[in-house]
């Protein structure tokens, strides 16, 4: 029961914070970001642009301006490039000034250091899955406003939705398709990115066990996905390049181990894998935040 106190109480102060909503808006902005229309000239088109250069009419002639499928492809914006910012700072800003209130080791002497470390990850994961759900779903009500339903859409139009459908064929939700319509899909993409939102803030968890600068809690985190990212582009331009013949490890690499998997982690044939994955990640993260703060004489104070 301490444990779930003291996640509640954690959970509330990251909520209260202004700043982790500012977060949810700017998961909420940077989802308007994403590709929608690429012209003749190659010149692309994000979601805010078609919002800002295209009529109603415009819009009502290509299905895939729909909001169903606009809701989709929100998930592809450029939140991928700020993901440890967005969903790390809220927790390392209430697990910061907790530090500098000394209330740390009172903390720990009532909930003992085994519970106290637990709640701590439990408190990263579930504020980092929140700060890019609700900005998500933020997105879906606006966008559900701001483009027209696919319903609106002709009926010879509305088959081409079934390409967003194959696309998500091999997920548990389609069957939910057929019953209760695309709102099915919408669903699964916000179970996605809450999923992708709390295994992001894994790696500031870790180094927040000894570092205590807000600013570099959130510098290093993201230079180490940015250089992670573009190695990982690096192979797979080094397997396309060798018609697709790398090696198993490269592939390996290239389709298993980018975060941004997570985001259509129901796509794929891998749920649970990629699901068990990222517990035994969580896991092993837990273990060293545990023996780092163990091993300091402050206990991270």
């Amino acid at each position: 029961m301490k444990l779930f106190n003291m996640v509640k109480v954690d959970i509330y102060k990251i909520l209260k914070s202004y700043i982790f909503w500012i977060a949810v808006l700017t998961v909420f902005i940077l989802c308007f970001t994403a590709t929608l229309y690429t012209d003749e000239t190659n010149r692309k088109y994000t979601i805010i642009n078609v919002l800002l250069n295209f009529n109603r009419d415009t819009i009502l002639q290509n299905i895939d301006y729909s909001a169903q499928r606009v809701m989709i492809l929100g998930k592809t914006s450029k939140i991928f490039m700020f993901i440890t910012i967005v969903t790390g700072f809220p927790f390392i800003s209430v697990f910061c000034d907790e530090r500098k209130s000394k209330n740390m080791r009172m903390i720990i002497y009532r909930s003992g250091k085994a519970k106290y470390y637990i709640g701590k990850l439990i408190s990263a994961i579930v504020s980092g899955g929140l700060v890019v759900t609700l900005g998500y779903i933020m997105f879906c009500i606006a966008v559900s406003f701001l483009f027209p339903s696919i319903n609106e859409f002709p009926l010879n139009m509305q088959k081409n939705f079934n390409e967003v459908i194959t696309y998500y064929g091999k997920h548990e939700f389609t069957f939910l398709y057929y019953k209760i319509g695309s709102i099915a899909i919408i669903f699964s993409s916000i179970i996605e990115m809450f999923i992708y939102g709390a295994f992001a803030v894994i790696l500031t968890f870790i180094f927040s066990s000894f570092i205590t600068n807000k600013y570099l809690l959130l510098c290093i985190p993201f230079t180490l996905k940015y250089i992670f990212d573009m190695w990982i582009n690096k192979l797979q331009l080094e397997i396309w390049a060798k018609n697709m013949e790398g090696g198993v490890i490269q592939k390996f690499i290239v389709n298993n181990c980018s975060l941004e998997m997570l985001m259509n982690i129901f796509s794929t044939n891998k749920v649970i894998i990629y699901i068990i994955s990222y517990i035994i990640i969580s896991i092993i993260a837990e273990i060293v935040f545990a023996t780092i703060m163990n091993r300091r004489i402050d206990y991270g104070e």
